[in-house]
């Protein structure tokens, strides 16, 4: 009886459709499975990491419907890379970061990326906040045009989440990471897609 039983919970599992999701500290938190419950899903997100930690699961999404929500902790090291490279270099930095961001995606090799947009950041972030937003404005213009050039679904949630030029207070709890309701923006912007 045990062996039947597990059989049939595998078929159903498999009847299932899966969505992974891979990121930063704003997906490893995010309980997906609650916001997502007719899916089986996968979180693989991890704090303080950037880009870089995407690398590590190249190849690993072959076939497999993909959510990625990344870059925000890359922006510090991308505003030194444009101040070192003055005024006529800022778009080669740009561009340089975007062609590396999006083929660190395209590796993970998965058959349907959901890709969000850097997200903006709040109060209490530091001095430069309206410089790195700005950054994260002209970066998500880059980073859309390369998306929708592979067939990914952006998504767009720098617009959905700011208030004033800054991430909106009601969707965040220190000015960079997401509370209940900016993950609420979150997913009603992802459910228009799946």
């Amino acid at each position: 009886m045990f062996a039947i039983c597990s059989f049939l919970q595998s078929c159903q599992k498999e009847d299932i459709p899966q969505l992974s999701f891979i990121g930063d500290s704003i997906v490893e938190v995010w309980d997906v499975q609650e916001y997502f419950p007719s899916y089986y899903t996968k979180n693989y997100g991890r704090s303080s990491t950037g880009t870089g930690y995407i690398i590590e699961h190249s190849g690993q999404f072959m076939g497999k419907d993909l959510v990625v929500l990344t870059g925000g902790n890359d922006m510090e090291a991308v505003m030194e890379q444009m101040e070192g490279a003055g005024p006529s270099g800022q778009d080669d930095v740009m561009k340089d970061y975007t062609y590396y961001y999006v083929q660190t995606i395209n590796g993970l090799q998965a058959r349907r990326v959901y890709l969000y947009s850097l997200l903006p950041l709040g109060e209490g972030q530091g001095e430069d906040v309206d410089e790195r937003n700005q950054l994260v404005v002209q970066l998500n213009a880059f980073i859309s045009q390369e998306a929708l050039k592979r067939g990914w679904v952006y998504i767009n949630a720098y617009t959905p989440l700011l208030k004033d030029n800054r991430l909106n207070p009601e969707f965040s709890r220190d000015g960079r990471h997401l509370n209940r309701h900016g993950y609420d923006v979150l997913a009603q912007l992802l459910r228009q897609h799946l």
